[in-house]
Protein backbone atom coordinates (compact mmCIF):
# COMPACT_ATOMS: atom_id res chain seq x y z
CA UNK A 1 0.00 0.00 0.00
CA UNK A 2 1.18 3.25 -0.91
CA UNK A 3 2.59 5.35 1.93
CA UNK A 4 1.72 9.23 0.55
CA UNK A 5 3.49 10.50 3.88
CA UNK A 6 6.50 8.89 3.25
CA UNK A 7 6.80 10.05 -1.18
CA UNK A 8 6.02 13.49 0.44
CA UNK A 9 7.88 14.12 3.00
CA UNK A 10 11.50 12.59 0.96
CA UNK A 11 10.46 14.23 -2.35
CA UNK A 12 9.82 17.76 -0.74
CA UNK A 13 13.22 17.79 1.30
CA UNK A 14 15.68 15.47 -0.58
CA UNK A 15 14.47 16.57 -3.90
CA UNK A 16 15.47 19.76 -6.17
CA UNK A 17 12.41 22.25 -6.23
CA UNK A 18 12.19 21.93 -9.84
CA UNK A 19 11.76 18.03 -9.82
CA UNK A 20 9.59 17.75 -7.23
CA UNK A 21 6.02 18.26 -8.72
CA UNK A 22 6.36 16.06 -11.30
CA UNK A 23 8.54 13.52 -9.48
CA UNK A 24 4.89 13.56 -7.01
CA UNK A 25 2.59 13.31 -9.62
CA UNK A 26 4.10 10.15 -11.21
CA UNK A 27 4.67 8.63 -7.58
CA UNK A 28 0.52 9.21 -7.26
CA UNK A 29 -0.16 7.69 -10.33
CA UNK A 30 -0.29 3.96 -10.89
CA UNK A 31 0.03 4.43 -14.52
CA UNK A 32 2.96 7.16 -14.49
CA UNK A 33 4.71 5.57 -11.14
CA UNK A 34 6.91 3.42 -13.52
CA UNK A 35 8.44 6.26 -14.99
CA UNK A 36 9.54 7.44 -11.75
CA UNK A 37 10.80 4.18 -10.65
CA UNK A 38 12.94 4.20 -14.01
CA UNK A 39 15.00 7.18 -12.73
CA UNK A 40 15.99 5.46 -9.63
CA UNK A 41 18.28 2.98 -12.08
CA UNK A 42 20.60 6.06 -11.86
CA UNK A 43 19.15 8.82 -9.56
CA UNK A 44 21.73 11.86 -9.37
CA UNK A 45 22.55 14.96 -8.16
CA UNK A 46 20.28 16.79 -11.30
CA UNK A 47 17.40 15.47 -8.89
CA UNK A 48 18.96 15.25 -5.87
CA UNK A 49 19.55 18.39 -3.75
CA UNK A 50 23.32 17.61 -2.76
CA UNK A 51 23.62 19.28 0.29
CA UNK A 52 21.90 16.14 1.63
CA UNK A 53 23.96 13.50 0.44
CA UNK A 54 26.15 11.63 3.03
CA UNK A 55 29.19 9.54 1.57
CA UNK A 56 29.13 5.96 2.39
CA UNK A 57 33.21 5.12 3.00
CA UNK A 58 34.14 1.72 1.20
CA UNK A 59 34.60 0.04 4.19
CA UNK A 60 31.17 0.30 5.60
CA UNK A 61 28.94 -0.73 1.94
CA UNK A 62 27.99 -4.23 3.42
CA UNK A 63 24.18 -4.80 5.05
CA UNK A 64 24.90 -5.19 8.54
CA UNK A 65 27.85 -1.69 8.76
CA UNK A 66 25.17 0.13 6.78
CA UNK A 67 22.38 -1.08 9.45
CA UNK A 68 24.68 0.45 12.40
CA UNK A 69 24.97 3.42 10.97
CA UNK A 70 21.18 4.42 10.24
CA UNK A 71 20.56 3.02 13.53
CA UNK A 72 22.92 5.72 15.18
CA UNK A 73 21.80 8.32 12.39
CA UNK A 74 18.03 7.98 14.37
CA UNK A 75 16.32 5.46 11.53
CA UNK A 76 12.83 3.73 12.62
CA UNK A 77 12.57 0.04 13.29
CA UNK A 78 11.00 0.04 10.13
CA UNK A 79 11.37 1.25 6.23
CA UNK A 80 9.28 2.61 3.04
CA UNK A 81 10.48 1.07 0.30
CA UNK A 82 10.28 2.86 -3.66
CA UNK A 83 11.99 0.72 -5.79
CA UNK A 84 12.19 -0.97 -9.45
CA UNK A 85 11.99 -4.23 -7.92
CA UNK A 86 8.08 -5.28 -7.60
CA UNK A 87 8.45 -7.24 -4.96
CA UNK A 88 9.68 -4.55 -2.86
CA UNK A 89 7.77 -1.12 -4.53
CA UNK A 90 5.21 -0.38 -1.55
CA UNK A 91 6.19 -2.06 1.12
CA UNK A 92 7.09 -1.73 4.75
CA UNK A 93 9.87 -3.59 6.16
CA UNK A 94 12.45 -4.17 9.20
CA UNK A 95 15.51 -1.97 8.20
CA UNK A 96 17.79 -5.01 8.93
CA UNK A 97 15.66 -7.37 5.82
CA UNK A 98 15.31 -4.36 3.79
CA UNK A 99 19.22 -3.61 3.39
CA UNK A 100 19.49 -7.06 3.01
CA UNK A 101 17.21 -7.06 0.07
CA UNK A 102 18.41 -4.00 -1.50
CA UNK A 103 21.84 -4.10 -1.26
CA UNK A 104 23.65 -5.81 -4.41
CA UNK A 105 20.68 -6.28 -5.62
CA UNK A 106 20.71 -4.85 -8.64
CA UNK A 107 17.38 -2.74 -8.49
CA UNK A 108 17.23 0.84 -7.95
CA UNK A 109 16.09 1.77 -4.69
CA UNK A 110 14.97 4.36 -2.27
CA UNK A 111 13.97 3.39 2.05
CA UNK A 112 12.94 6.02 3.60
CA UNK A 113 13.91 5.61 7.45
CA UNK A 114 12.39 8.86 8.84
CA UNK A 115 10.00 10.68 7.14
CA UNK A 116 11.55 13.68 5.12
CA UNK A 117 15.00 12.87 7.55
CA UNK A 118 16.76 10.50 6.48
CA UNK A 119 16.91 8.05 2.96
CA UNK A 120 19.04 5.17 1.92
CA UNK A 121 20.13 5.15 -2.08
CA UNK A 122 21.04 2.09 -3.76
CA UNK A 123 21.57 2.52 -7.64
CA UNK A 124 21.27 -0.35 -10.29
CA UNK A 125 24.33 -0.59 -10.62
CA UNK A 126 25.26 -0.52 -6.52
CA UNK A 127 25.96 2.82 -6.00
CA UNK A 128 24.79 3.87 -3.05
CA UNK A 129 24.30 6.80 -0.44
CA UNK A 130 22.57 8.37 2.76
CA UNK A 131 20.09 11.23 2.51
CA UNK A 132 20.23 13.03 5.62
CA UNK A 133 17.80 16.10 6.59
CA UNK A 134 19.82 18.53 8.47
CA UNK A 135 19.66 23.02 9.27
CA UNK A 136 20.60 24.34 5.90
CA UNK A 137 18.21 27.52 6.99
CA UNK A 138 20.69 29.61 7.69
CA UNK A 139 22.98 28.73 11.35
CA UNK A 140 23.61 25.07 10.24
CA UNK A 141 24.13 24.11 14.22
CA UNK A 142 22.81 20.93 15.83
CA UNK A 143 20.98 22.78 19.12
CA UNK A 144 19.58 22.18 22.86
CA UNK A 145 18.62 23.31 25.77
CA UNK A 146 21.05 23.11 29.55
CA UNK A 147 19.14 22.87 32.33
CA UNK A 148 19.83 24.06 35.40
CA UNK A 149 19.81 22.20 38.55
CA UNK A 150 20.76 22.94 42.68
CA UNK A 151 21.56 20.88 44.53
CA UNK A 152 23.93 19.55 42.15
CA UNK A 153 24.14 15.98 41.41
CA UNK A 154 27.46 13.48 42.62
CA UNK A 155 29.67 12.37 39.55
CA UNK A 156 28.96 9.01 40.02
CA UNK A 157 25.49 8.94 40.39
CA UNK A 158 25.07 6.99 37.22
CA UNK A 159 23.43 8.11 33.66
CA UNK A 160 20.11 7.00 35.39
CA UNK A 161 21.20 8.36 38.35
CA UNK A 162 18.03 10.66 40.31
CA UNK A 163 19.22 13.71 38.39
CA UNK A 164 20.46 12.67 35.14
CA UNK A 165 17.98 10.46 34.64
CA UNK A 166 15.82 13.24 33.79
CA UNK A 167 18.48 14.97 31.37
CA UNK A 168 17.96 14.77 27.57
CA UNK A 169 20.97 13.22 26.03
CA UNK A 170 22.48 13.89 22.81
CA UNK A 171 23.85 11.37 20.44
CA UNK A 172 26.88 11.41 18.37
CA UNK A 173 25.77 10.37 15.43
CA UNK A 174 28.02 11.89 12.78
CA UNK A 175 30.84 9.57 11.63
CA UNK A 176 33.86 10.54 9.62
CA UNK A 177 33.99 8.28 6.46
CA UNK A 178 38.00 8.08 7.12
CA UNK A 179 37.18 5.68 10.06
CA UNK A 180 36.68 1.70 10.09
CA UNK A 181 33.62 0.05 10.54
CA UNK A 182 33.35 0.85 14.21
CA UNK A 183 30.51 2.85 15.00
CA UNK A 184 30.72 3.13 18.91
CA UNK A 185 26.56 4.27 20.10
CA UNK A 186 28.13 7.70 22.14
CA UNK A 187 25.59 9.74 23.86
CA UNK A 188 25.99 12.82 26.26
CA UNK A 189 24.29 15.27 28.76
CA UNK A 190 25.06 18.20 30.61
CA UNK A 191 23.61 20.62 32.67
CA UNK A 192 24.81 23.56 35.37
CA UNK A 193 24.72 24.81 38.69
CA UNK A 194 25.61 27.61 40.91
CA UNK A 195 29.44 26.52 40.41
CA UNK A 196 30.27 25.00 37.07
CA UNK A 197 29.06 22.51 34.54
CA UNK A 198 28.13 19.09 34.59
CA UNK A 199 28.33 16.60 31.82
CA UNK A 200 28.32 12.66 30.77
CA UNK A 201 29.11 10.33 28.58
CA UNK A 202 27.78 6.91 27.90
CA UNK A 203 29.67 4.69 25.32
CA UNK A 204 28.48 1.70 23.99
CA UNK A 205 31.75 0.66 22.85
CA UNK A 206 34.61 -2.03 21.27
CA UNK A 207 38.44 -2.21 20.74
CA UNK A 208 38.99 -0.16 23.93
CA UNK A 209 41.99 0.69 24.72
CA UNK A 210 43.54 3.09 27.60
CA UNK A 211 47.71 3.47 27.87
CA UNK A 212 47.71 7.51 28.22
CA UNK A 213 47.71 8.49 32.12
CA UNK A 214 49.07 11.34 32.62
CA UNK A 215 47.52 15.17 32.36
CA UNK A 216 48.27 16.84 28.65
CA UNK A 217 49.12 13.34 27.41
CA UNK A 218 47.70 12.54 23.63
CA UNK A 219 44.67 10.60 25.16
CA UNK A 220 42.48 11.24 21.49
CA UNK A 221 45.12 8.02 20.77
CA UNK A 222 43.52 6.05 23.31
CA UNK A 223 39.36 5.52 23.23
CA UNK A 224 38.59 9.09 24.37
CA UNK A 225 35.49 10.94 24.47
CA UNK A 226 35.80 15.18 24.03
CA UNK A 227 33.90 18.44 24.81
CA UNK A 228 35.06 21.17 23.58
CA UNK A 229 32.46 24.42 24.53
CA UNK A 230 32.97 28.66 23.35
CA UNK A 231 31.79 30.64 26.49
CA UNK A 232 31.16 33.91 24.55
CA UNK A 233 31.21 34.83 20.71
CA UNK A 234 34.57 36.87 20.45
CA UNK A 235 36.79 34.62 22.81
CA UNK A 236 38.65 31.58 22.06
CA UNK A 237 36.90 27.97 23.11
CA UNK A 238 38.12 25.45 25.33
CA UNK A 239 38.91 21.63 24.64
CA UNK A 240 38.47 19.41 27.56
CA UNK A 241 39.46 15.79 26.06
CA UNK A 242 39.88 12.50 28.30
CA UNK A 243 40.13 9.31 27.74
CA UNK A 244 38.30 6.03 28.90
CA UNK A 245 40.62 5.88 32.38
CA UNK A 246 40.08 9.72 33.24
CA UNK A 247 43.50 11.26 31.88
CA UNK A 248 43.05 15.03 30.67
CA UNK A 249 44.24 17.44 27.82
CA UNK A 250 42.59 20.65 28.11
CA UNK A 251 43.51 23.79 26.39
CA UNK A 252 42.20 27.43 25.47
CA UNK A 253 42.29 27.85 21.74
CA UNK A 254 42.18 31.59 20.84
CA UNK A 255 43.24 30.53 16.93
CA UNK A 256 42.71 27.23 15.73
CA UNK A 257 44.76 27.74 12.64
CA UNK A 258 46.96 25.00 11.83
CA UNK A 259 50.74 25.83 12.05
CA UNK A 260 52.54 22.25 11.96
CA UNK A 261 51.88 20.34 14.60
CA UNK A 262 50.43 23.18 16.61
CA UNK A 263 47.78 26.04 16.89
CA UNK A 264 48.34 29.41 15.98
CA UNK A 265 47.64 30.72 19.04
CA UNK A 266 46.10 28.75 22.06
CA UNK A 267 46.88 28.41 25.95
CA UNK A 268 47.74 24.75 27.33
CA UNK A 269 45.86 24.69 30.75
CA UNK A 270 48.27 24.87 33.29
CA UNK A 271 48.21 21.68 35.88
CA UNK A 272 46.81 23.98 38.70
CA UNK A 273 44.12 24.86 36.42
CA UNK A 274 43.26 20.85 35.37
CA UNK A 275 43.64 19.76 38.66
CA UNK A 276 39.73 22.01 38.64
CA UNK A 277 38.07 19.95 37.02
CA UNK A 278 37.08 16.70 38.58
CA UNK A 279 36.52 13.17 36.64
CA UNK A 280 34.92 9.95 37.52
CA UNK A 281 35.41 6.74 35.37
CA UNK A 282 33.81 3.42 35.19
CA UNK A 283 36.99 1.76 33.28
CA UNK A 284 40.42 1.82 35.26
CA UNK A 285 43.14 4.14 34.36
CA UNK A 286 44.73 1.44 31.92
CA UNK A 287 43.29 -0.51 29.76
CA UNK A 288 45.46 -3.36 27.57
CA UNK A 289 45.66 -5.22 25.93
CA UNK A 290 42.75 -3.64 23.68
CA UNK A 291 39.01 -5.12 25.32
CA UNK A 292 37.35 -6.91 21.86
CA UNK A 293 34.41 -7.47 22.81
CA UNK A 294 31.73 -5.16 23.22
CA UNK A 295 31.66 -3.49 26.79
CA UNK A 296 30.01 0.01 27.82
CA UNK A 297 31.85 2.69 29.65
CA UNK A 298 30.91 5.49 31.45
CA UNK A 299 32.47 9.09 32.51
CA UNK A 300 31.65 12.37 34.08
CA UNK A 301 32.86 15.68 34.83
CA UNK A 302 32.84 19.16 36.45
CA UNK A 303 34.20 21.95 35.00
CA UNK A 304 34.21 24.78 37.41
CA UNK A 305 32.83 28.19 36.12
CA UNK A 306 35.17 29.59 38.15
CA UNK A 307 38.07 28.29 35.85
CA UNK A 308 36.43 29.20 32.53
CA UNK A 309 36.91 33.02 33.78
CA UNK A 310 39.95 33.05 34.31
CA UNK A 311 40.00 32.71 30.15
CA UNK A 312 36.72 34.33 29.06
CA UNK A 313 35.83 36.81 32.18
CA UNK A 314 33.12 37.39 33.87
CA UNK A 315 30.13 35.38 33.12
CA UNK A 316 27.34 36.68 34.64
CA UNK A 317 23.94 34.67 34.61
CA UNK A 318 23.67 32.03 32.39
CA UNK A 319 20.09 31.61 32.14
CA UNK A 320 19.08 32.83 28.46
CA UNK A 321 22.95 32.86 27.48
CA UNK A 322 23.56 31.22 24.38
CA UNK A 323 26.91 29.53 24.24
CA UNK A 324 28.74 27.15 21.41
CA UNK A 325 29.65 23.46 21.69
CA UNK A 326 30.67 19.84 20.42
CA UNK A 327 31.09 16.72 21.24
CA UNK A 328 32.96 13.79 20.08
CA UNK A 329 34.49 10.20 20.41
CA UNK A 330 37.53 8.45 18.65
CA UNK A 331 40.25 6.47 19.38
CA UNK A 332 42.93 7.19 16.64
CA UNK A 333 45.28 4.55 17.83
CA UNK A 334 43.15 1.58 18.20
CA UNK A 335 42.83 -1.12 16.38
CA UNK A 336 39.33 0.41 14.48
CA UNK A 337 40.39 4.42 14.54
CA UNK A 338 37.05 6.51 14.31
CA UNK A 339 35.68 9.83 14.64
CA UNK A 340 31.96 10.80 16.11
CA UNK A 341 30.38 14.04 16.65
CA UNK A 342 27.18 15.07 17.79
CA UNK A 343 26.82 18.22 15.50
CA UNK A 344 28.77 17.49 11.84
CA UNK A 345 31.61 18.51 10.17
CA UNK A 346 32.75 18.68 6.90
CA UNK A 347 36.29 17.79 7.67
CA UNK A 348 38.15 15.50 9.67
CA UNK A 349 38.61 17.87 11.99
CA UNK A 350 37.81 18.78 15.72
CA UNK A 351 38.70 22.29 15.60
CA UNK A 352 35.99 24.10 14.05
CA UNK A 353 34.11 26.47 16.16
CA UNK A 354 32.57 27.44 13.16
CA UNK A 355 30.47 24.05 12.97
CA UNK A 356 29.74 23.71 16.81
CA UNK A 357 25.76 23.46 17.91
CA UNK A 358 24.33 26.14 20.11
CA UNK A 359 23.99 24.79 24.11
CA UNK A 360 20.75 27.17 25.90
CA UNK A 361 20.74 28.00 29.01
CA UNK A 362 17.63 27.33 31.12
CA UNK A 363 16.89 27.92 34.34
CA UNK A 364 19.19 29.59 37.65
CA UNK A 365 18.23 33.24 38.72
CA UNK A 366 22.10 34.05 39.98
CA UNK A 367 25.36 34.69 38.59
CA UNK A 368 27.99 32.08 38.30
CA UNK A 369 29.34 31.08 41.65
CA UNK A 370 27.10 32.79 44.05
Amino acid sequence: MRNAKHEEALINTFFLPGRQKRALTQLASHRKRSQFLNRLSHLDRDYIDERYISVIPAARQDASSLYALLKLYGAFKTGYCISQWKELDYKELPVQDALRKVVGAGWGTLISLMPGKLVFYESEKGTRFILKQQDYSGSGMESFTVPYVEPAPALDDGWEGPVWCNIDAVVLAHFRPEGSDHFPHTRAKLLFSNNGLYGMFLVEDRYVVCRHTGYMDPVHTDSCVEFFIKPKKETGYFNFEFNCGGALRASFIVDPTRVGDRFKEFIPLPEEDGAMIKVYHTLPGIVTPEITEPISWFLAFYIPFALLERYVGHLGTLSGQRWTGNFYKCGDATSHPHWASWSPLPERNFHLPECFGELTFLGGATECGV
